[in-house]
């Protein structure tokens, strides 16, 4: 089933997988009767995981109580990582050119900073040798760090806190919530322009829907409440209701 194929009451957007979750009525109500549930990534009209109800009440009492906590979500949606080359690709461009050589030191330093300032045990640092591939072990919180550049060091911290902000829950890695906490930490700790930073993370389409993000509710991160706060245009699309159903 897709999305066309609904009339939509209502739809929830998840930052953590850069998802919608849609309730509404199949248009084919005679073969499909009942308010139907499902989540689809954005971008992608498919539904999956997709319950029956007898009302939309029904449904919502379902979405409360459950949330995202299934595994069919889980190996569906959440483990793509859809857009992990899309946010190399602006960290090249635009974050990449504000970041510098560091040593082991400055490594552990930097490690020790991020850490204290967010309130999350600090990742033990593995000072690669022999590779220039670097990476957060979030089952040992260590980075394995190749690289020798504060960015990608940053970029590895951000997986860090966001896991830890999460609370060891599942995600797609690289989901616009992860590209919230990098902003965080590249504005804060590389200098880099916030503005500059939103803007061009907007461009690239990295960090999810802007009319729905600020109604989040288990997105904690100063930053982002800061930058929502001051846009104006952040505003959820209505649901229209017409002769043939709701729509948004």
């Amino acid at each position: 089933m897709k999305v066309k194929d609904l009339h939509i009451l209502d739809r929830h957007y998840c930052v953590h997988a850069d998802a919608y979750l849609v309730i509404g009525t199949a248009k084919n109500a005679r073969r499909l009767p009942g308010t139907i549930t499902g989540w689809h990534a954005r971008g992608d009209e498919t539904l999956y995981y997709k319950r029956h109800f007898l009302d939309a009440d029904s449904a919502h009492i379902h979405f409360d109580a459950e949330m995202v906590d299934t595994d069919a979500i889980i190996d569906n949606i959440f483990s793509v990582d859809r857009q992990q080359q899309a946010v190399y690709d602006w960290e090249d461009r635009v974050i990449v050119p504000h970041g510098r050589i560091i040593t082991a030191k400055d490594a552990r330093a930097m490690i020790a900073r991020v850490a204290d300032d967010n309130d999350m045990p600090r990742p033990k640092l593995v000072w690669e040798e022999h590779t220039n591939h670097s990476e957060y072990d979030e089952c040992d919180n260590r980075v394995h760090f190749g690289h020798r550049d504060s960015i990608s060091l940053l970029h590895e911290l951000a997986h860090a806190l966001y896991h830890e902000r999460r609370d060891g829950e599942k995600f797609a890695d690289h989901s616009p919530g992860f590209v919230w906490t990098a902003i965080e930490l590249y504005h804060r700790y590389a200098g880099v322009d916030l503005q500059l930073l939103i803007t061009s993370a907007m461009q690239a389409d990295i960090i999810g829907d802007l009319k729905s993000i600020r109604h989040i509710r288990d997105l904690s991160i100063p930053i982002v409440e800061q930058a929502m706060a001051n846009d104006n245009t952040a505003t959820p699309k209505a649901v229209v209701r017409t002769k043939n159903g709701p729509r948004p």
